[in-house]
């Protein structure tokens, strides 16, 4: 079998002390013993993941920036999700959604990415879940002319990451949720939806989406909605909610100093070019 993964033998099993009617497979190269299983519900997040590799083709920033951004969560702490809440199936886990809030910013700012339904207007296989077609285009050529960024050399590439990372944790805790309204942030066409629009009268919502994507975007509870709610990229019926504990007087404010760290950073770098970026300890907060 391709990249050296068999099937593992009745005899291998039973010396490994397993029982024979499971159906394992094992990885000859780093020896990890693995099952394969048809479940659907998890489809949408291994597509979900094909997304994130492929925008991160368009510009080398995009991978950089996931980074820090998840190093930014775990140092600090940040959980999207409470961890003894229960989760529905078709929630993402809490890297994920990191990488959603990324990929949103770079749809919905200065465009430097293209939205999933940019993609998926594109031609491509298709792959259809509940007649929803959850595939995109993934041609080479499309991520190579669609951007226009070109990385110099390391310093100014670093410089870069370090803008895009301070705008990001700007646009999410100074421009989009200073409106003071709950909002949804339409991962599909990178825009956001009012709330109150949102779960109001379904033909009169300001929005890209079709009425049949509405529909599936409104699918479950509509009433007493939380603050922030993520529509998925791609299979619209799923979505992640935040609560208000949990983001806006949670994470924002962490955002926030964030922010500002960064930026004391930058300005210090840029008056002597002597300091170095200390980006790993301006993502650091304080423990309270």
């Amino acid at each position: 079998m391709a990249f050296g993964i068999s099937e593992l033998s009745d005899a291998e099993k039973v010396k490994r002390g397993l029982s024979p009617s499971s159906k394992l497979h094992y990885c000859q190269a780093n020896g990890i013993l693995f099952s394969v299983e048809a479940r659907l519900e998890v489809l949408t997040e291994v597509q979900s993941c094909r997304l994130i590799s492929y925008l991160c083709t368009f510009d080398t920033r995009v991978k950089p920036l996931l980074m820090v951004i998840r190093y930014w969560a775990k140092v600090n702490g940040i959980r999207l999700a409470k961890p003894l809440s229960s989760r529905r199936q078709c929630d993402p886990p809490d890297p994920a959604v990191l990488d959603w809030l990324v990929i949103f910013f770079l749809t919905n700012t200065n465009k430097i990415l293209p939205t999933p339904r940019q993609l998926g207007e594109l031609p491509h296989p298709q792959l259809l879940l509940e007649k929803t077609d959850i595939a995109f285009s993934e041609d080479e050529s499309f991520a190579r002319k669609f951007s226009s960024y070109s990385q110099t050399n390391q310093e100014a590439h670093i410089l870069n990451v370090f803008n895009l990372t301070t705008q990001f944790f700007r646009f999410y805790c100074e421009e989009l949720l200073l409106q003071e309204r709950k909002i949804v942030l339409n991962l599909r066409d990178g825009e956001v939806i009012p709330v109150e629009d949102f779960v109001g009268e379904i033909s009169k919502i300001p929005t890209k989406l079709t009425m049949t994507e509405r529909k599936m975007a409104r699918t479950g509870r509509i009433q007493n909605p939380e603050d922030v709610i993520i529509l998925h990229p791609l299979f619209l019926s799923h979505r992640f909610s935040f609560c208000n504990k949990t983001f806006v007087t949670s994470i924002i404010p962490k955002m926030a100093q964030t922010s500002n760290k960064l930026t004391r950073e930058l300005e210090n770098y840029k008056g002597d070019r002597a300091n170095e970026i200390r980006i790993r300890d301006a993502l650091k907060l304080k423990v309270n």
